[in-house]
């Protein structure tokens, strides 16, 4: 249904991306992950006709997408959801979604109207509530819906996990999926590389602008190379102190030589010193804000002892186990409350 060959896009002297190439087949979710910086982004601007590419194609039901309007290409019925969610928020729940169907007769719009809120009943429940009004997974459930709103062919989705708490994220995941069963084609550009992984049928890695894995979701997920970039090691060096468990905190036995902030604020954390560790070791922690696969940031720390606190924020928090007292902090999937 969708193919993209050979994209090169240069932004002045920065080629972000080099000779991307991927495909979408007809009722499939495929998945472009990456961290911030790869050039999903970009390959998403390119297939709507926001960005040019110096060179390369993408192909839509056999016609050239490169060269037309933006408009042109959502005419051949594609429809976006866009990062950012972009509602009006001086609008109703139901003239957002009305916004949507602009190619629809009165019909089609209130046959489209009760689909789309049969699948987002939250949005039923808020029918005349001004959208500005709704909380952040609220206001993406509408984003999704409106690009529904217009029975497109090809929805393409810009990271509808971002700013959301993990909750939300399985339950905007999980009407992915609906709509997929129910037959829509589905281009989901993501961060968060579990969550994208776990319900796409095909996924493509990008890093530095390049294409570097690709292979069906599930077996992705399994990869080491995948695993060791967007799910960390299983076990950071340290070990939890029971009277200083809060929920949101946990110790390494060093000294940080610089404050460390996260790579991506819908996960906000910091890093600072505690007095006395007994422990002369050093160590490299690698930061990440888990659930949303981004890049690691390395810090060095030189034999104190360090407590990384997770400063809770809408319901988001660091992505780990919660360990048994004086047990190994374990890096994994789910959050500790």
């Amino acid at each position: 249904m969708l193919r993209a060959e050979d994209l090169h896009v240069y932004y002045g002297g920065i080629h972000a991306l080099k000779g991307v190439s991927f495909t979408v087949g007809q009722g499939r979710i495929v998945s472009l992950i990456g961290s911030n910086g790869a050039g999903k982004t970009t390959a998403f601007k390119v297939t709507v006709g926001l960005v040019r590419p110096r060179s390369g194609a993408v192909y839509f039901l056999g016609t050239e997408l490169t060269r037309l309007s933006t408009h042109s290409i959502i005419q051949l019925g594609i429809a976006v959801s866009p990062e950012g969610r972009r509602i009006f928020g001086n609008l109703t729940v139901t003239e957002n979604l009305e916004m949507g169907a602009y190619n629809q007769t009165s019909a089609e719009f209130i046959s489209a109207l009760q689909w789309v809120l049969s699948i987002f009943p939250r949005l039923s429940e808020r029918r005349t509530q001004m959208a500005g009004t709704l909380s952040g997974g609220e206001q993406q459930m509408l984003a999704f819906g409106r690009a529904l709103m217009s029975r497109p062919k090809l929805i393409l989705l810009d990271e509808p996990s971002l700013g959301l708490a993990p909750l939300m994220v399985k339950e905007v995941f999980s009407a992915i999926q609906q709509i997929n069963s129910e037959g829509a084609t589905i281009l989901l550009i993501e961060q968060n590389a579990v969550a994208a992984l776990s319900i796409a049928h095909y996924g493509y890695v990008l890093e530095t602008g390049a294409v570097v894995l690709e292979g069906p979701g599930g077996e992705l997920l399994k990869d080491e190379r995948v695993r060791k970039a967007y799910l960390g090691a299983k076990s950071l060096p340290g070990r939890v102190a029971q009277a200083d468990l809060d929920g949101t905190s946990f110790w390494v036995p060093s000294r940080t030589q610089r404050k460390v902030q996260p790579v991506q604020t819908a996960f906000r954390a910091s890093l600072t010193t505690r007095q006395p560790c007994s422990s002369s070791k050093s160590w490299n922690i690698r930061t990440l804000s888990l659930e949303l696969g981004l890049s690691f940031k390395n810090s060095i720390f030189d034999g104190k002892c360090a407590v990384f606190r997770s400063k809770d924020g809408e319901g988001r928090e660091i992505d780990l186990a919660k360990p048994e007292a004086d047990g190994p902090v374990k890096h994994v999937r789910k959050s500790f409350r």
